[in-house]
């Protein structure tokens, strides 16, 4: 009886699709939480696909409070599945309003979504002489490591 049991289970393992057994997770994964920005500052999405095709493009829209389309990239996911956009600057007329930002990234059928905030601050711009002392403050940390 036991034998008939087992038998029974393993022809029903059998005929049950192998995809069934496997992860059903985002087909996408955008590997940033987002939050706060301030008007000026750049936003990259960036993310992994779970699989890639080499004959589709990662599709990513940012729509901004108002519903407008404030930037649309389309990009060829790396061989591993990363992808990273250029940089989107949050400024001007469309960009650069305070508010809830949507994020939508397309690849194929699969669809991911996320937000981030525009808060009504301005980024302070740096001046050369601000960026010689990152630049400088950044090899000294290399060479002392």
């Amino acid at each position: 009886m036991r034998r008939v049991g087992t038998v029974v289970v393993l022809f029903a393992i059998l005929l049950i699709p192998t995809h069934a057994f496997s992860q059903s997770s985002s087909r996408i994964i955008l590997l940033d939480t987002f939050g706060d920005y301030k008007k000026g500052e750049n936003v990259f999405v960036f993310g992994e696909l779970a699989q890639v095709s080499p004959d589709l493009y990662v599709v990513t829209q940012i729509v901004n409070p108002n519903g407008d389309l404030c930037q649309i990239q389309q990009l060829k996911p790396l061989s591993d599945g990363n992808f990273v956009t250029d940089p989107i600057p949050l400024t001007g007329k469309i960009c650069g309003l305070t508010g809830k930002y949507d994020v939508r990234i397309f690849y194929g059928d699969y669809t991911a979504s996320s937000s981030f905030n525009v808060k009504n601050e301005k980024l302070q711009e740096k001046s050369s002489k601000d960026y010689l002392g990152s630049a400088v403050s950044l090899i000294e940390s290399k060479i002392s490591s």
